[in-house]
């Protein structure tokens, strides 16, 4: 997938949060405004049936011990008082039959309400004009009379429209102001995501240099960034380093392969016996086998560096793996008149990949030997506390130069004091390599002229280090 395509995608993102924003919004404002509509609306039909039943109270205890026109006299002047187009009053036997009322013209389709038991009876029967509705209340007076109270809903319902209308513009607005909030966020969000992707488009582009601009964009999409800018940071460290190691693989093969063309060419054209041929030959194998070395020492760095090596861990003795080391470098010590002595001040035991581990051992104990004149000393200590087992190999000799200690584990990085020694500069590289690859560390301290001191630390536990059982032997 293209940057381009990305860049769409993200755009589409926005999109997609506008419109959760907009749906979230909107279904909430939504839900309250039914809440609150279904609360009022309650509230509404609570309040008159009060206010009826109260009234309905009242006209039943005045209207006892009264004659029909009494009442129907008082009916008309309570009606009068509260509308007659609003409210009305009637008096029914318990069969249905009109005995008194206030004016009804102005309710005509209001049939009497059937009483069921002495229980009050609420209705809501629809009128065929613009008041809607009204609310009917039916109270048994005594045995034979029944007294209705009706009043128009018109008020009641002419609010509830005007809320619902309401409601409606309230909804717009926050679908709107939603909309609104949506966009911004998402904008926010994917102008971080837009910052990281044109830096990418340069990166691809071969703009190693560029990184993200960091503290604008909000805590996630910062992180973010800070991630990328350390993975730009390596990306960069890395090729780099590819293109030192480009150059100086490029400088060490050349040497092998010209001294191999030479004697080959010698042999071919020059004339010489047999026994010279055959000569040349081992010399050339010689020259092959140590390229073919150079090479391999570098595909064993690599894989180290990138993790992609198996480690096959095995319970160790680590005062003996010193001890065989030692014994190794006896002899060549011996012969360039060193002395060589070990210190074992801890005998612990540590899972470890013992060929790698030995292998950077006599990387760092060759080392110290090579730089240490006839009649120095090289000693091997080993050490251990709660954190870590500890390998140091010290010299008397030359010691390495304060400008040298930067670059002192880079691949075929060679000081001032090694160009005169044999080597490839890929010693060091290849130790350090194999000690992180099991979590550890190689840390030196040096004095030019008195010596250095190389410290291998391994550690005891570690969050890469597999167990025993998942790795094979």
């Amino acid at each position: 997938m293209s940057l381009n395509s990305g860049y769409k995608g993200s755009r589409s993102l926005a999109f997609t949060l506008t419109l959760f924003y907009s749906i979230f919004f909107g279904l909430v404002s939504s839900f309250g405004m039914i809440l609150i509509y279904h609360h009022v609306a309650s509230r509404l039909e609570n309040d008159e049936d009060k206010d009826l039943a109260e009234i309905n109270r009242q006209m039943s205890l005045s209207l006892q011990d009264q004659d029909l026109a009494t009442i129907e006299h008082q009916m008309s002047l309570l009606a009068q008082v509260y509308g007659n187009h609003d409210c009305f009053f009637r008096l029914l036997s318990t069969t249905g039959v009109v005995r008194a009322s206030s004016d009804m013209s102005g309710w005509p389709s209001i049939p009497p309400i059937q009483m069921v038991g002495s229980n009050d009876v609420r209705r809501i029967i629809p009128i065929d004009d613009a008041r809607g509705s009204a609310r009917v209340l039916a109270k048994n007076i005594d045995s034979a009379n029944i007294l209705e109270l009706g009043v128009s809903m018109e008020g009641h319902l002419h609010f509830l429209e005007r809320l619902r209308q309401v409601a409606v513009l309230v909804e717009v607005l926050m679908l709107t102001l939603g909309t609104l909030f949506g966009w911004g966020i998402a904008r926010k969000a994917m102008k971080g995501v837009e910052n990281v992707t044109d830096v990418a488009a340069k990166m691809a582009g071969g703009d190693l240099a560029s990184r993200v601009v960091q503290g604008r964009y909000g805590k996630e999409i910062d992180r973010l960034g800070s991630t990328f800018n350390q993975m730009a940071d390596k990306i960069q460290l890395l090729m780099a380093d590819i293109r030192q190691t480009n150059d100086n693989i490029a400088h060490d093969l050349r040497s092998p392969v010209t001294r191999i063309r030479g004697i080959a060419e010698a042999a071919v054209i020059g004339k010489v016996s047999v026994t010279e041929q055959v000569e040349s030959l081992g010399m050339i194998v010689e020259e092959c086998d140590h390229l073919l070395g150079l090479v391999n020492t570098l595909l064993d760095i690599s894989e180290a560096e990138a993790g992609i090596n198996t480690l096959r861990l095995e319970e160790t003795d680590m005062a003996e793996l010193i001890r065989q080391a030692a014994d190794l470098f006896k002899g060549e010590a011996e012969s360039r008149g060193i002395e060589l002595g070990v210190e074992i001040e801890a005998s612990p035991r540590m899972a470890i990949d013992v060929r790698k581990i030995q292998r950077a051992l006599a990387n760092l104990i060759d080392n110290a030997l090579k730089y240490s004149p006839r009649g120095g000393k090289v000693f091997l200590t080993l050490t251990e506390d709660e954190a870590s087992i500890n390998i140091d190999v010290c010299d008397t000799g030359v010691g390495i130069a304060e400008k040298d200690m930067p670059h002192l584990f880079q691949r075929f990085y060679r000081g001032d004091q090694s160009r005169s020694q044999p080597g490839n500069g890929l010693g060091l590289s290849l130790a350090l390599a194999f000690v992180k690859s099991h979590g550890g560390n190689i840390t030196v301290v040096s004095k030019p002229g008195r010596g250095s001191t190389f410290n291998l630390q391994l550690f005891h536990h570690r969050k890469d280090q597999p167990s025993l059982g998942a790795v094979r032997k």
